[in-house]
């Protein structure tokens, strides 16, 4: 994450640090999932879990609009956190789901409320949301690897048909995003996940949710300087 940052504000045409960088967000997902399923049945757990993400995605978002749109406010973009909010409100609502086609109607509203609420990954990062979420329930090396290359072709969807309809050549645009590719390599990581929870370490879980908006005023600091 802090290499696709780094990449994306001070050294955009270094395409190998986004690659990398493309690492954080599916393994972010990945663990919120994961976590979905050790705390689903305890409401206090969860509760919590929902409000720590939302203190600091709220707590994030000034100097995440700074350092990238270089603006206080922006509408337009959301930082990741929200879409984890948003993807975890998702878990809980198609966990619940018994019918089938309940499943199907939260899965359509909540792709149009990521994309409608500017989520940093719009519709894309709910359907990874949905692919290891099934994963987790069906453990299939497939299932896995079907959820990253469908979530990886869909960040171009958009980009895709915005630069077909006004500016013409698409091939452009493939190769400019070849990074989005950087996504499989959260693969063999996963497949060599033990599924053991580690030490519950309030000190430690603490210091990985302010370490986002953290390293963001840092960015945003040496931005200001340099």
């Amino acid at each position: 994450m802090v290499i696709d940052h780094i990449g994306a504000i001070f050294f955009p045409e270094a395409s190998i640090l986004r690659l990398i960088g493309r690492i954080s967000f599916p393994l972010f997902v990945f663990l919120m999932v994961d976590a979905f399923e050790y705390v689903k049945n305890d409401k206090n757990k969860l509760k919590k879990y929902a409000l720590n993400l939302l203190i600091f995605a709220i707590i994030s978002e000034v100097p995440y609009d700074l350092l990238f749109k270089d603006k206080v406010c922006y509408f337009f973009s959301q930082n990741v956190l929200f879409e984890l909010l948003i993807g975890l409100i998702f878990l809980i609502m198609i966990d619940k789901a018994k019918d089938i086609s309940l499943k199907v109607y939260y899965a359509i509203l909540f792709l149009l409320i990521s994309t409608i609420f500017f989520a940093n990954y719009s519709f894309s990062g709910i359907l990874l949301v949905l692919g290891f979420y099934l994963y987790k329930k069906h453990p299939k090396k497939i299932t896995l690897f079907a959820s990253i290359v469908i979530f990886s072709i869909s960040l171009l969807i958009i980009p895709l048909i915005w630069n077909y309809t006004y500016n013409g050549p698409i091939k452009n645009l493939l190769l400019e995003n070849y990074y989005l590719v950087g996504a499989l390599i959260v693969i063999p990581l996963i497949l060599n996940y033990n599924g053991m929870q580690g030490k519950n370490n309030k000190a430690i879980k603490y210091f990985f949710y302010c370490f986002y908006p953290i390293h963001i005023i840092v960015l945003l600091l040496l931005k200001c300087l340099i």
